[in-house]
């Protein structure tokens, strides 16, 4: 692992020994037949036919060597020999040794490796021998010379890279989904986590120097390859940060990412504290929104800060005339359908107005703010700051540069002009009628800033001068990224400036700033990482990338996907926001949202959340087997009931492209959909109803159907735990395919049916579930009834 780079001052924390003989090293005749060498047969994977899919499965293994034979196997193959022949392909030697550090007995950890390793007494004299990669960078700078062919090379290493992506993906796979459906069984590798994580390692750079000095086509080191995860790295990663952002970090970041975010700092024990019912699939923080008021700050506050929560207005900058105080003047500039503006003045210590009008020539030049309320900026009950919060964001706003801004003055009574809109500030605390009304604007507020200044307080904590990948990481890492406001806040500027403890950096700049770090040291040191890559996907590219989308379809339901993506690790404080956001950001109707309203904010989101979809209109097909929590109202069961706040998303299937529009018959709404499906009936005796509630399996038979490709198989319907009240009646069963037997398992959605009218089955929308085929067996099986792949449905 010491070719990965650590945040500074960190040490390597993976020690992972190796205990195999001299004799059994790598003996450099190949990598893809050295199983066949060391006399491994089919029943022992992964040697053998591999023509066969069967000799991966990995159920049942009952490995023929000792435990300790076996681990030693694996790190001699898909170590050793992977990284020895994939130099080799460069014209770069390497031998065992280059990768081995000698280890004497005075480390206490390497005295337990010893111990863990010793599987007998002749084995205990062996000299501890640790892994190491130090060296790697350099083979692959000379191995980056020595490449010729680039097709060539790419072709012969590609096929060692997917010949160690099916082991290890076959066994290190979290267990995670296994746990969701109750009814897989996890399979026994007896390869320590240390030693396979340095496997995973070593696949994914050596892939990555590949992909980077070769440039295969249509293959980059973003896109999702290797499913095998580090568990010790990923219990490192949970016991520093909330549960589910553990699960965003270890699904977006590859393994040279996670091991950086392992070593760097993570949350505080009190912040801890408040994720302590977190769990994987949501973050379930409890921070009390009583707490959302505004805070004093260091090094601004001064004795005499009024702690009332009154402004010193100075007045209007502007001919109209009356303004009776801050609020007032906000209300009467928002009446206007213009945007309000801050403009602090520090030596008098009163706040002006100024307004910015969305038709006619007043348009001054302002900064708006993006913040986390909870960062002690926030006020629910009145619009006001104290005194030295405005010094500070007034401060912080004079050092956003752009071209054509004038020079400060330096009189403090006086000013460039150029103020600042903040939520605290210029959106009405207590008026709801001129609240919805500049919540309406906000659009326009940050597409016709001149800037948008990111405040966020974890990102703050380091200067703009720290490395390269430390302000990735904590870019990546910061409460910003996670709010739901912060997204359109970020998406609809031109400008977005990230302030850090010294100065602001334009986020185009960061970008480039990266590009150039990776380009002119890391790959020219011999290091290609992939997490900086993936990390900038949903940071630098992100509002670019979606803006980008905007521009190029012509139908906004086109933009439901991406916008899902990347709302699913943000959260708000209030579900209903949810809706007003989305509209904000992709442009649709936000009256009709915004119209729906009430105490209740769950249901006012779900409400708000029909009327967002009924205006988006058009859906991909495979929606409905979205595993998302589904939206508790009738005609649009099949939907999510959110975006936000999921880490596990999966809204369609990847392969399917048809599209349906939601219809209204008589009276009902849903979706017209065509899939093939099943009838069961869960009165059968051989169902095991008790257990439907916590994930099992009903294996079913198909009934002997004139035409039908399902027959001699036996079907699994397979449950997720559920919350469904299952009743002793028969249900449907939508098929997203027909299962072959030996085939991955398809998804599939259960409800409640009413027999065709017209052909057309009334489909109530209760549970995802999945279902495999299977070769007929046995007599306890449920009789079902095969429905074709071009039945009707009109899902509610």
């Amino acid at each position: 692992m010491e070719h990965l780079p650590l945040p500074e001052g960190k040490e390597h924390f993976i020690l992972a020994p190796y205990n195999a003989p001299p004799e059994e090293w790598y003996d450099h005749k190949g990598f893809l037949d050295f199983p066949k060498r060391r006399g491994w047969t089919d029943d022992q994977p992964p040697g053998g036919n591999t023509t066969q899919k069967g000799y991966l499965e990995g159920h049942g293994i009952k490995w023929k060597l000792a435990d300790s034979e076996v681990e030693e196997f694996f790190q001699t193959w898909l170590f050793f020999g992977l990284v020895i022949e994939v130099l080799k392909v460069g014209g770069v030697s390497a031998t065992t040794e280059d990768f081995l550090k000698g280890k004497g007995l005075s480390d206490p950890r390497e005295v337990k490796l010893l111990r863990l390793s010793s599987q007998d007494d002749s084995r205990r004299h062996r000299l501890v021998r640790i892994v190491n990669t130090s060296i790697l960078s350099c083979k692959l700078k000379e191995w980056r010379n020595g490449v010729r062919d680039k097709a060539q090379a790419w072709t012969a290493a590609n096929r060692m890279f997917e010949r160690a992506r099916q082991i290890l993906d076959c066994f290190c796979t979290p267990d995670e989904e296994r746990d969701l459906w109750g009814n897989d069984k996890p399979l026994r590798w007896p390869v320590r986590d240390e030693i396979s994580t340095t496997l995973i390692a070593m696949v994914y750079s050596l892939r990555s120097a590949a992909i980077r000095v070769c440039e295969p086509r249509g293959i980059s080191v973003t896109n999702p390859w290797l499913d095998a995860r580090s568990e010790i790295i990923a219990r490192r990663i949970q016991r520093q940060w909330c549960l589910a952002d553990a699960t965003t970090i270890i699904k977006d970041l590859p393994i040279d990412g996670q091991y950086y975010v392992a070593a760097s700092p993570g949350l505080s024990p009190d912040e801890l504290d408040r994720h302590s019912k977190c769990v994987r699939e949501r973050c379930l923080e409890e921070f009390p929104t009583e707490l959302y008021h505004p805070r004093h700050v260091a090094p601004w506050h001064k004795p005499n800060c009024p702690t009332a929560q009154t402004i010193s207005y100075g007045g209007h900058l502007g001919p109209e005339r009356g303004q009776t105080g801050w609020d007032d003047a906000i209300a009467k500039i928002i009446d206007k359908n213009a945007i309000p503006i801050a403009l602090w003045a520090k030596g008098l210590r009163t706040l002006w107005s100024v307004e910015y009008h969305l038709s006619g020539h007043r348009r001054p030049d302002y900064v708006a703010i993006s913040h986390v309320w909870a960062d002690g900026m926030g006020n629910r009950a009145a619009n006001w700051l104290p005194e030295c919060q405005l010094d500070r964001i007034t401060h912080l706003v004079e050092n956003v540069q752009w071209e054509g801004r004038r020079p400060l003055p330096e009189d403090p009574n006086n000013s460039d002009g150029v103020g600042f809109w903040m939520d605290a500030l210029c959106v009405p605390a207590v008026d709801k009628d001129r609240k919805r009304k500049a919540i309406r604007n906000m659009r326009h507020v940050y597409s016709n800033a001149k800037a948008v200044l990111v405040l966020d307080k974890f990102i703050q904590k380091i200067p703009s001068t720290a490395p390269a990948l430390d302000k990735v990481a904590r870019l990546y890492l910061s409460n910003w990224i996670k709010r739901l406001w912060t997204h359109q806040e970020g998406f609809l500027p031109s400008l977005v400036y990230i302030q850090f403890s010294d100065r602001p950096v334009e986020l185009r700049a960061l970008a480039e700033e990266f590009m150039t770090y990776n380009r002119e040291h890391l790959e020219k040191s011999g290091k290609y990482l992939g997490f900086p890559f993936a990390a900038n996907l949903r940071l630098l590219d992100l509002y670019s990338a979606l803006r980008g989308l905007m521009k190029l379809v012509k139908e906004k339901w086109m933009l439901y996907e991406p916008l899902a993506h990347h709302l699913s690790p943000r959260r708000s404080t209030r579900l209903a926001d949810e809706t007003v956001c989305m509209a904000t950001i992709i442009d649709i109707d936000l009256d009709r949202i915004q119209a729906i309203s009430g105490d209740d904010d769950e249901e006012v989101a779900e409400e708000r959340m029909a009327a967002f979809l009924e205006q988006l209109g058009t859906f991909d097909r495979s929606v409905i087997f979205n595993n998302y929590e589904r939206l508790n109202k009738a005609g649009y069961r099949w939907a999510p009931k959110s975006l936000l706040n999921f880490r596990t998303p999966q809204l369609t299937c990847p392969d399917e492209r048809e599209t349906v529009t939601l219809e209204r018959i008589n009276g009902q709404v849903g979706l017209p959909v065509r899939y093939p499906g099943l009838l069961v009936d869960f009165a059968h005796d051989n169902v095991p109803f008790g257990a439907l509630q916590h994930g099992r399996e009903v294996p079913c038979r198909v009934s002997a159907t004139r035409g039908s490709n399902v027959e001699s198989k036996s079907l699994v319907l397979q449950f997720p735990r559920n919350n469904v009240r299952w009743a002793k009646r028969q249900y449907a069963v939508i098929l997203s395919k027909v299962p072959n037997v030996g085939g991955k398992p398809c998804l599939a959605a259960v409800g409640l049916f009413n027999r065709p009218a017209n052909g057309v089955y009334r489909f109530n929308h209760l549970s995802l579930a999945r279902i495999r085929a299977q070769e007929a067996y046995g007599d306890e099986l449920v009789d079902v009834r095969f429905l074709d792949s071009d039945s009707a449905w009109f899902v509610m």
